[in-house]
């Protein structure tokens, strides 16, 4: 376990000993440790993702046949369960804090836009949105991944042994 917190927290001992130390939901009374909170982090997460592949490959299957107001319905509560997951980390308000970096207001701007694009342009088009469903589907998850995962101290770190000259200040 503490490999697993050495590596979360990216070196960066500060925001580690945060990440780490301050439970995001002592003022609501529970007391989720760093494994119930990466756990939680991850089961809503994985709960999100796979209820919005299914439906969307089912709608892009079925079409019109399938109902679209239902997908529609579980579209957007996959879209929840996605929305849920990074409060597992830091909780509503730290993460309303975290949410300024550059990176992650661009992910979320895009979340809401696929998810407004899937959600307007299904019913209009109805069987003939399927490209339109799959690839705002895909949308959605990719960027909710990188902002959820934005929010783990380690990511900085990751980030720059990975893209570090395409994403440097210099």
């Amino acid at each position: 376990m503490a490999a697993a917190i050495a590596f979360i927290s990216g070196g960066d001992i500060e925001e580690g000993a945060v990440f780490t130390n301050e439970s995001p939901f002592e003022r609501c009374g529970l007391h989720l440790s760093i494994k119930q909170r990466l756990l939680g982090f991850s089961i809503s997460l994985g709960i999100g993702t796979v209820i919005l592949i299914i439906f969307a490959a089912l709608y892009s299957v079925l079409g019109d046949n399938g109902g679209v107001y239902a997908f529609m319905v579980f579209h957007f509560i996959g879209f929840l369960c996605l929305l849920i997951s990074p409060f597992f980390l830091y909780g509503p308000m730290g993460m309303i804090k975290k949410i300024t970096h550059p990176f992650r207001v661009v992910s979320l701007l895009t979340v809401v836009i696929c998810l407004l694009i899937v959600e307007i342009i299904s019913p209009i088009l109805r069987g003939n949105a399927s490209w339109f469903v799959l690839i705002g589907t895909a949308g959605e998850i990719f960027c909710f991944l990188f902002f959820g995962f934005s929010l783990l101290p380690c990511f900085d770190k990751i980030l720059g042994n990975c893209c570090g000259g395409f994403f440097s200040n210099q």
